[in-house]
Formats: C-alpha cells, structure tokens, sequence
C-alpha cells in the first residue's frame, strides 16, 4: 500500500502545480491550495476535469491525513488515477495554449 499512496501523492502533486500554472497565467497571483477541485473551478475547467480533480484530492488527502477515513476504495481506483492525471495535464496544456493565442 506504501507504494499506491506514493502513487497518489505524486499523481496528485503533477496535476496541482499543472493547474497552478495555468492559475498563475491567467490570474496573475498565486493561490495556496491543495484543492484540486477549487483550482479547477476558478479556472472554468469542464465538469469531468472537476470530478478527476475530486477524485485525486480524496486520495491526497488520505494519503496526507491517515485519520481520515476514504469513502473509495482507493486501491480499487489507482488505476485510473494516472489517466485522470494525464486528462488534467492535456486540458491544462490545452488551456495554456488557448490562452496565448488569444493574447
């Protein structure tokens, strides 16, 4: 399990420091948050961005917090925890782009 929570925990870091660029592009400031879900809602993401970033928060914040409990089962879901990441890294990448073609 030692390595599924390192799992998450590095899945989870990439897609926050991707959106906190994108943050930092189009805000201009930097916003301290782990929240995945709050970063992807500030930056108008699409829903199924926000549900990816719902997914890998509760899985960080288990990873960070043992004491509290998941509601998922996490082993069950790693799987696609790299493909989430990956989808959140294409829009990002897909929304940095956008934004400096329309400058």
């Amino acid at each position: 399990m030692k390595d599924l929570k390192e799992q998450y925990f590095f899945l989870q870091q990439s897609a926050e420091k991707a959106l906190k660029v994108s943050y930092i592009k189009k805000f201009d400031k930097l916003i301290k948050t782990h929240d995945l879900v709050l970063l992807s809602k500030e930056l108008n993401a699409p829903e199924n961005i926000q549900k990816e970033c719902k997914k890998l928060t509760l899985a960080y914040q288990y990873v960070r917090y043992p004491d509290i409990p998941t509601t998922e089962n996490l082993k069950q879901e790693s799987s696609n925890f790299l493909i989430l990441t990956k989808e959140i890294l294409k829009w990002v990448k897909e929304s940095i782009s956008n934004n400096l073609k329309n400058s």
